[in-house]
């Protein structure tokens, strides 16, 4: 009976030993680095905290399978990206995804609605921020070593790491989500025109363009211009079923189109090869506030047109060419207005393909957008001038609407 108690004794004074026997360290040193990411079907960011290797002097590193094995328990703790000044959380422990390395965790973050706040803190460095962690994360290693990192060690370390993003990384993000040509090919607005103009009094629109990559090399693009009057000379469909990036370190187009006018009255088929470069960012609004400045797109281009339907007998069953010239550019103002310009200069031959002076024309949109808090849409007042390229009527209209933010420009 005594030896039973005795024994039962061992076992109350050994449990805390068998239970907390694995050795744990505090980690007080190691950076966090902020890169971009890529792969073949994704763009995110990828921020390192990577331990000094002091902790790794016997050559063992990170147990993997443990650390993934945790990361589904409850036991693991949250991350968030919080603002420094207000400690209010802008990038959430859903959009976070942690996984080991040798000797570092690795914090994958795909961007989306949510991450767009943390692309711009990382943009330029101008907003404050931190990782934040709601308990110790605990880090085992294949020896059976525990590291143990404290959220107020994290913050500290984050919050002076002064991360930021290059220009270069800005270009990088872009060209991994198909480049300036499918930023600025795809977008929503919708809104009421004001006022009599040259098109119609009072009609509701609906204008949209969407671009996307069928294959390797091959895009897609569907668009339009949708009026609540049938007869609207702006109301359009445009679909270009195959776009082929003739070389693939170059930004060379060709690209077959079929346009038809949202009555049928008129229907043209054509094809293109562009080219397409940006320029330097020329203008700057934003008197310091923290913006992603995009830079403005050129096209440069070559149309070949036939019209196959048309109420001008003078275009109906004839070919014509056309050279032109299209300019987008985004510029963010102040805090959360903005400016859009979509301008396109284009010189139409005539039926024996003679360049007249007069055929020359200027059309294009220009609009001022305010950003609505918490949303990827902005309100927009747009205006619109030039001759319509299908019908070649002018068309100047002013609109109020809402522009949806599709690349989550801010």
């Amino acid at each position: 009976m005594l030896t039973k108690k005795m024994f039962l004794l061992f076992l109350f004074l050994a449990a805390p030993i068998i239970s907390y026997g694995q050795p744990v360290v505090e980690v007080k040193y190691f950076t966090v680095t902020v890169d971009i990411n890529t792969t073949v079907d994704n763009i995110g960011l990828r921020f390192d905290i990577v331990f000094d290797s002091t902790y790794f002097t016997k050559g063992y590193v990170i147990d993997n399978e443990a650390f993934i094995k945790n990361i589904k328990s409850d036991a693991f703790p949250r991350f968030e990206f919080r603002d420094s000044p207000t400690d209010n959380t802008f990038l959430s422990s859903n959009s976070i995804e942690p996984r080991p390395g040798k000797r570092f965790i690795q914090l994958k973050i795909s961007l989306s609605g949510e991450s767009k706040s943390l692309l711009e803190a990382l943009k330029s460095g101008a907003r404050p921020f931190y990782i934040y962690l709601d308990k110790p994360l605990l880090v085992d290693l294949e020896d059976g070593t525990r590291l143990s990192l404290s959220p107020e060690r994290l913050k500290e370390v984050s919050s002076s790491a002064k991360l930021s993003l290059s220009e270069r990384q800005i270009d990088e993000i872009v060209d991994a989500r198909g480049g300036y040509y499918k930023l600025y090919g795809t977008k929503i607005d919708a809104g009421w025109q004001i006022g009599k103009t040259d098109s119609s009094a009072n009609a509701g629109y609906l204008s949209f363009n969407f671009l996307g990559e069928l294959f390797p090399d091959y895009l897609a693009e569907l668009g339009g211009v949708i009026s609540t009057r049938a007869n609207d000379i702006a109301a359009q469909f445009t679909v270009s079923p195959l776009i082929y990036n003739v070389l693939k370190s170059t930004p060379i187009f060709l690209k077959g189109t079929y346009q038809v006018k949202q009555d049928g009255s008129e229907e043209r088929v054509f094809g293109s090869l562009l080219y397409q470069t940006i320029t330097p960012n020329f203008i700057n609004l934003t008197q310091g506030f923290n913006r992603l400045r995009l830079k403005p797109v050129v096209k440069v281009g070559f149309n070949w047109y036939y019209y196959t339907k048309s109420n001008d007998s003078l275009v109906l069953m004839k070919s014509f060419a056309e050279p032109y010239l299209d300019i987008y550019y985004y510029i963010p103002v102040l805090e959360r207005y903005s400016i859009l310009f979509e301008g396109s200069f284009f010189w139409r031959s005539d039926k024996d393909f003679n360049f007249i002076r007069k055929n020359a024309r200027l059309t294009g949109d220009i609009s001022l957008n305010y950003d609505i808090p918490g949303a990827d849409s902005k309100v927009m007042a747009k205006y619109s001038f030039g001759e319509n390229s299908l019908t070649l009527q002018k068309d100047n209209k002013l609109v109020i609407g809402v522009l949806i933010d599709c690349f989550e420009r801010k």
